[in-house]
């Protein structure tokens, strides 16, 4: 099983000349979690509490 790929991932990701992040590289991984990279959380239905995915959740909890 694999991560999702994305088509920027093959580019290189080089700051510009005068010292400036790439504008592919702006924001990158702000969001999400070590395992996706979404803006978007879930509730877990037997918990109720919210993590940024299915990996975390079973991560962070021992049996639910």
């Amino acid at each position: 099983m694999g991560g999702t790929h994305f088509a920027d991932d093959d580019l290189a990701h080089e700051a510009t000349g005068d010292g400036d992040v790439g504008r592919r590289d702006v924001g990158k991984m702000e969001h999400g979690c070590e395992h996706y990279r979404r803006r978007c959380k879930i509730v877990a239905p037997c918990c109720k509490e919210v993590f940024p995915c299915r990996h975390c959740h079973n991560d962070a909890t021992v049996r639910c």
